[in-house]
């Protein structure tokens, strides 16, 4: 199996349900978890998703080639693969980002194009199941108090 069809798989298994290691990343009890790993990780997978985004649109605008795509996304694929990892333990994800940071080095255009689109799909879908974790309304609540209470002192 190709690394594109890993990712596929991949993607087109936790579609519908989050993979255990998302919800693993909401019940640690680890010194700063969940809050900590959860809001970082859901900024990162965030900024992952954007970024590979804005280079599959230059490259398909024609303003980037496929090798400098390659080489622009070598270090940023091995910095999220080792966050993903080692900051959240999201080690199946970071997997399947090396993986593919692999066959985009070695791609031909039409496989990089391939390959983005589906590990934009992978990113912004994993994104979402941490961003599920978040009770952001509860957060916002919490941090107006707490300016309200600074304010007034």
């Amino acid at each position: 199996m190709s690394d594109l069809e890993q990712l596929q798989r991949a993607r087109r298994a936790f579609w519908r349900r989050p993979p255990a290691e998302v919800a693993n990343l909401a019940a640690s009890r680890a010194i700063m978890h969940p809050a900590g790993p959860t809001l970082y990780a859901e900024a990162e997978t965030r900024l992952m998703t954007e970024l590979l985004y804005t280079f599959y649109a230059a490259f398909q605008a024609g303003s980037l080639a496929a090798p400098a795509v390659q080489a622009s996304l070598e270090p940023i694929l091995a910095y999220f693969s080792e966050r993903l990892a080692g900051w959240y333990g999201l080690k199946e994800a970071a997997s399947m980002v090396e993986h593919t940071r692999r066959q985009i080095s070695a791609s031909d255009s039409d496989q990089l194009d391939q390959a983005l689109q589906e590990l934009i799909l992978y990113a912004g879908r994993l994104n979402l199941w941490i961003d599920l974790l978040i009770p952001w309304n509860d957060i916002n609540d919490l941090m107006r108090r707490h300016h309200d209470r600074i304010d007034h002192h």
